[in-house]
């Protein structure tokens, strides 16, 4: 189970679920509101915040703030007034919550708003008065309600507020600030300096361009702004979407850096989230990416070892307790939940977090293989047969399909070369060894590796850096390429000449086929360095945007005003897309293909499948500022994506399951976005079971055409919100 921490001062709805196995969709959802459309469901809900909630007894200050302040985002925009006063403690809360809202556009706003008041009223919609139920179902409820005041118009809810404390506004989760995380703090002065001329909303940078011009001369410092880190190393980083999560490590003296650093890989800006809830600062454990969400196991703490499991909801930015079970044992594996540890690795395999190694206070763990199924929070212990490795520390482990492949490390007869690499066959839970040729990298542990797409045609390339061996450090990087299982040299030695020395302890994260090193124990201490390495190479989908671009200029469609990037190849999603851009605005859509790298998820309710789109978006802006500057690519006025998710509905007692998308729509020059949501289609049982078996939402929306006409409305209503949006914005400026 997961457990939401207490001092969280927002409603729990909005820590939404990462799977319906973790919780329900809220039956909010159900049946018959689910096909209203909007903005028509958010005046529903408007309305009944008014009529009813605004009078149930146990709501909360909070709660009231929280419903004022995303009301009036929606109704409003962003807030620009000016501070109340200060003695007038009721209109300061009043617009402190407005501001925590950020730069969240109207539509989504409107979203928001009805999530907190289906928190508050899971079957608000069943007000008779709204039209939606017949009245004698809710005879009762009706008959109770006879004879309440009526609240008018927008912000009547009234707000009989005591002292208010400093955090009781708290943090609004799903906020947005610009195009990065959500209700990140600014560096200090720069809270008003919003350029409407920059993506981000903020000061005009563009500093991973600047940093990508000399790609091929290998690893480069990543210049960045905002609230960069301490100097730390053994710390963790996990990437999500186009954002760059650190969490833990250690700093000189050995202390613990507390909180999570955010960095923006298309900004290259660092910004520290206002979370909620906290989790204990450690070092030497593990984190991963799991869809919207990061999960951290295990590490040291005051030389205490843990075994417990966080999340990070980077939605909401609220940190998850979670409480495994032991599940009941399959064929193979037996009720087992691993021990604490540190110097282990994680690995995420088809929602599931396979745990292997590492240490506690008495040496070396046995190399066991424990999996934590994500879905249902219950852990296993397999038997594994086959060429089992010895205990290991210090070591890494990535997935690659269905495989889990352990490089380096600490054993007891000494460090681990990448000559042989211990592999996990997932499905059967058969270790082999696989030996490996070409510039083999020397025995080390403490290193770092990455998946990046591979150089050769199609594929990955497993990524290996840094480390050392108990005599030196290395900063060297090697790529092993998985089809022929060949090792070589990407960078030499003399790269220390551009600041990037050997050391131990970083963390490496990827993007697409971008690096970002961070971190780290050198020669001279911790490191708070970033440094990029891209060799040069572009993706291969910004190289088939500017074919296709061609191609739309010889074929006499140069008259099209401008040219949108759509973060999808799919013929379907593309076809919808140019139809709606080609009408409404005279904007020529090429689809570029954007992998989240999670081929296996099938978004579930509208905040996974929201998260998903919002992602794709990030990842599109990360391939563009990476493009050639002579790149077609490059005249792009509008960047979109689209991502299918699956809905339970609960109707007469039974569930059905409906297939919908989320669209997003970013105007490249002002940075605005809007983003809409499509009616659902129903699944008929077959291809429900073809989605779950696949896996992936792309194995049923290819065989639904009617997912065109729900497609096509979707991305009328985004492009309609960015220019009610842009229009504003104009308005205000002038």
């Amino acid at each position: 189970s997961l457990a939401v921490p207490a001092s969280l001062a927002v409603p729990a709805s909005l820590a939404v679920p990462a799977s319906p196995a973790v919780a329900k969709a809220p039956s909010s959802q159900s049946n018959a509101i689910f096909f209203v459309g909007w903005p028509e469901r958010f005046h529903m809900a408007e309305r009944y915040s008014d009529e009813v909630l605004a009078h149930d007894p146990e709501l909360t200050d909070p709660d009231k703030l929280l419903l004022w302040a995303v009301r009036h985002q929606a109704n409003e925009g962003e807030c620009t007034t000016s501070r109340p006063s200060m003695w007038d403690k009721v209109a300061t809360a009043k617009w402190m919550a407005w501001r925590q809202i950020g730069k969240k556009s109207k539509p989504e706003a409107m979203n928001v708003f009805v999530r907190v008041v289906a928190e508050l009223h899971p079957e608000w919609w069943k007000w008779p008065a709204l039209g939606l139920v017949e009245a004698e179902e809710e005879e009762g409820e009706e008959e109770m309600e006879e004879g309440e005041p009526v609240a008018e118009g927008p912000g009547s809810l009234d707000l009989s507020l005591g002292a208010v404390p400093g955090s009781a506004v708290g943090n609004v989760p799903g906020a947005t600030n610009g195009t990065g995380p959500p209700l990140l703090k600014p560096p200090a002065g720069e809270e008003e300096k919003g350029a409407p001329n920059t993506p981000s909303g903020g000061r005009e940078s563009r500093p991973l361009s600047r940093n990508l011009s000399r790609m091929g001369q290998g690893w480069q410092p990543l210049v960045t702004s905002g609230l960069p880190p301490r100097a730390h190393y053994r710390h963790a980083a996990a990437v999500i979407g186009a954002h760059m999560y650190v969490f833990g490590g250690r700093t000189h003296g050995g202390r613990l850096p507390e909180g999570v650093r955010v960095l923006s890989m298309v900004s290259c800006e660092w910004s520290q989230p206002v979370i909620e809830g906290s989790v204990p600062a450690r070092w030497a454990h593990s984190m991963n990416a799991w869809r919207h969400m990061v999960v951290v196991f295990g590490g040291v703490r005051k030389r205490e070892y843990l075994a417990d499991v966080a999340l990070l909801d980077t939605h909401n930015l609220c940190w998850l307790h979670a409480e495994p079970t032991a599940a009941e044992p399959t064929f193979g594996a037996v009720k087992n939940s691993p021990s604490a540890r540190a110097y282990h690795s994680a690995t995420l395999v088809h929602n599931r977090l396979y745990v292997f190694g590492g240490e506690d206070s008495t040496g070396l763990l046995p190399p066991d293989v424990h999996a934590l199924d994500l879905l249902t929070l219950s852990w296993v212990r397999h038997k594994c047969s086959g060429h089992v490795p010895v205990a290991v520390r210090d070591h890494v482990a990535i997935a690659a399909g269905s495989r889990m492949l352990v490089v380096g490390g600490s054993t007891a007869a000494g460090y681990v070369d990448g000559s042989k690499l211990a592999v996990l066959e997932t499905e059967t839970m058969v270790w082999a060894q696989v030996r490996c040729s070409g510039q083999v990298p020397s025995a080390r542990a403490g290193h770092a590796v990455a998946m990046t797409p591979s150089m050769s045609e199609g594929g990955w390339d497993l990524c290996i850096f840094g480390g050392g061996d108990g005599l030196r450090g290395f900063s060297d990087l090697f790529r092993l390429d998985l089809t022929s299982s060949e090792w070589s040299k990407v960078n030499s030695e003399d790269d220390a000449t551009n600041g990037l020395t050997p050391r131990e302890g970083a963390s490496v994260a990827s993007a697409g086929t971008l690096l970002v090193v961070f971190g780290g124990y050198t020669s001279t201490g911790c490191s708070a360095d970033a440094y990029i390495c891209d060799q040069g190479m572009y993706a291969s989908s910004l190289a088939s945007s500017i074919a296709a671009d061609s191609e739309l200029e010889e074929n006499g469609k140069e008259g099209l005003s401008a040219l949108a990037l759509l973060s999808s190849a799919d013929a379907q999603e593309v076809s919808a897309a140019q139809e709606v851009f080609g009408r409404a605005m005279q904007v020529a859509v090429l689809g570029v293909e954007c992998d989240l790298g999670c081929g296996e998820w099938v978004p579930v309710g509208h905040d996974e499948t929201f998260g998903a789109a919002t992602q794709r978006l990030e990842l599109l802006q990360l391939q563009l500022s990476r493009a050639p500057e002579n790149s077609p690519a490059r005249r792009a006025t509008f960047l979109a994506s689209c991502h299918a998710g699956l809905l339970p509905v609960a109707s007469g007692g039974t569930e059905c399951w409906f297939i919908f998308y989320w669209v997003c729509v970013l105007n490249v020059s002002t940075g605005q976005r809007a983003s809409a949501m499509s009616a659902g289609v129903q699944l008929s049982a077959p291809l429900l079971a073809k989605a779950r078996e696949t896996r992936c939402t792309k194995s049923i929306s290819a065989r639904l055409m009617t997912l065109h006409a729900q497609l096509t409305e979707a991305w009328y209503s985004a492009i309609g919100a960015l220019l009610a949006v842009e229009a504003e914005a104009q308005a205000l400026a002038e």
